[in-house]
């Protein structure tokens, strides 16, 4: 898109992400006369482009010859203004018609030499009649200004040069055909950007290859606010609304504004650095970025992901040129007309089409069941090999719902990947949480240890144990054997288990004199029914 090109093109809202699957291709689109450059350009309500004016040669006359283009490759003249004029806006109303307001044009004296006359003067396109008829001028003079159609219609004209620099800025009603001054900016600006933001707002950024503040015009207060330093500023300032809410800002280098933050951030840098570049939105949310000039002019064509803040290098222009337009059709094409080759004025115009659409979404690979052991009551963490590939964008990012301790038994972790398409995968694992483990009986002790007198008597005699377990905080212990040295006599029980830690054990020594020994056995047992034993004796001294 061209500087002026901007002026239409920035109310039109970005369509959700489709991105294409590669590089796109060039074809030729007929012959845009008489050459110019300093045209405006911009869509029409049903979808053709229309360009305005520009200058014949860089040192000639501006042009009054307006010009409609229709894919593929159709040129018809649309009238002609009614005044010259180049650096000019061309803005699209809501009735369907066109504002074309202010620029400048060159008064050519007798010896040659040439002056630059900055306009005023605006008119009105009608494109159901092709004609053009004079409208209210505005109250300042200017070119290289911007215009910006506002929620309710009316049009909003900031800044530029008249020669010198304007920070005015004045409201055209087409209602009305009236003109009326508002608020001027905080900056005088030209060759600058503007951009009606979701909310209605006005965004207005950089001037001619200076750094400064931003700033936003409120229509319904009537005000404007700083917004954030940028620190860029170049020949061919742009600014576009991005599907994610922020806004791109372009002059050859690319920068991220967020109105959260009021911040801007640098973008990844531009792989073949020229300016003026043209660029515009492709319908899938990248920025497309044609020719330019560096030490020559050049015919390379960048592409910019915001998603990624990434360039990529896409086919060239058939022909190097700086000082065009670029304009992206509903279709999704894009036609570049008009410019500098370098050795001169071109006419010939040329149509991008973008490779097509990428519907296939990724390819999730993970396992279809994941088992772990229980480390601690909550659950456990699970480490689940998960990726994604997508056929155009490689490997892309996977996210899921998984948490980040999985509780006991089953749970069924979902999947997503999304390629720059916006084609969505799913998948899913089952995380089953599993406790295998037994408890550890850390300590055990019999009180009494030792039975005396060896009287015969039932003695009572109570367990202490300590246990631990990594998934039950309670295990549960208790007697699950007792036995000794010595077999009972006939007709006598020499123990008796009387609770989960408790039993009595009888004193008496074992036949001969010989120490009596009992081994009483406790089981500890979690909640998943694992279960270790240990055994504490008690023994009965001679």
């Amino acid at each position: 898109m061209s500087r002026n090109v901007a002026r239409v093109l920035f109310a039109i809202a970005v369509p959700a992400l489709i991105a294409a699957a590669g590089p796109g291709t060039w074809s030729p689109a007929g012959d845009c006369t008489p050459v110019r450059f300093e045209q405006a350009a911009g869509l029409l309500d049903d979808g053709r482009v229309l360009v305005t004016g520009g200058q014949s040669n860089p040192s000639g006359n501006y042009v009054t010859s307006a010009k409609l283009f229709q894919a593929p490759s159709t040129w018809t003249d649309a009238g002609s203004l009614v005044n010259p004029r180049g650096q000019h806006t061309q803005t699209l109303l809501a009735d369907g018609r066109v504002l074309v307001a202010g620029g400048r044009t060159l008064q050519v004296n007798p010896d040659g030499s040439g002056l630059f006359i900055y306009l005023n003067t605006a008119e009105i396109y009608t494109p159901g009649t092709n004609t053009w008829t004079p409208v209210a001028p505005m109250n300042q003079n200017r070119a290289f200004h911007t215009a910006t159609r506002l929620a309710n219609g009316q049009v909003l004209v900031t800044g530029g040069i008249s020669p010198s620099t304007l920070s005015s800025a004045e409201i055209y009603d087409p209602a009305l055909n009236l003109w009326t001054p508002v608020a001027p900016m905080t900056q005088p600006r030209w060759s600058h950007a503007a951009l009606k933001l979701l909310d209605g707002r006005v965004l207005v950024a950089a001037s001619w290859l200076a750094a400064m503040p931003t700033e936003i015009y409120d229509p319904v207060a009537g005000t404007w606010t700083p917004s954030g330093f940028l620190s860029s500023g170049g020949f061919n300032n742009l600014l576009f609304q991005l599907p994610d809410g922020r806004v791109l800002f372009c002059d050859g280098t690319v920068f991220t504004f967020s109105l959260a933050t009021q911040t801007w951030t640098q973008g990844a840098s531009m792989p073949v650095g020229t300016n003026p570049v043209s660029a515009d939105l492709l319908k899938d949310g990248r920025l497309i970025v044609t020719g330019g000039q560096n030490d020559a002019v050049q015919a390379d064509v960048r592409v910019y992901d915001p998603t990624r803040d990434t360039w990529t290098i896409d086919a060239s222009m058939a022909n190097p040129r700086s000082n065009h337009s670029t304009v992206t059709m509903p279709d999704g094409r894009v036609v570049v007309a008009c410019g500098f080759t370098g050795s001169g004025l071109i006419a010939a115009t040329e149509l991008y089409t973008p490779a097509a659409s990428d519907t296939t979404p990724p390819v999730i690979t993970a396992p279809a069941s994941v088992v772990v052991e229980q480390t601690s009551p909550a659950g456990a963490p699970a480490s689940i090999p998960v990726s994604a590939v997508d056929a155009v964008d490689g490997p892309v990012p996977v996210t899921s719902d998984a948490p980040a301790i999985f509780p006991p038994g089953k749970t069924t972790v979902h999947f997503t990947a999304v390629d720059h398409a916006g084609n969505v995968a799913h998948a899913s694992t089952e995380v089953l949480v599993v406790d295998t483990t037994p408890p550890t009986i850390t300590s055990i002790r019999a009180t009494p240890s030792a039975l005396w007198p060896p009287n015969g008597k039932l003695v009572p005699v109570a367990l202490t144990v300590g246990a631990t377990d990594l998934a039950d905080p309670a295990p549960k212990s208790m007697i699950h054997s007792i036995t000794s040295n010595e077999p009972p006599g006939a007709g006598e029980t020499d123990w008796v288990i009387t609770g989960h830690l408790a039993a009595t054990l009888r004193a008496k020594k074992n036949h001969g004199g010989a120490t009596r020994i009992y081994t009483i056995v406790v089981r500890c047992t979690d909640a998943s029914g694992n279960f270790s034993d240990k055994p504490v004796t008690v023994a009965v001294t001679p």
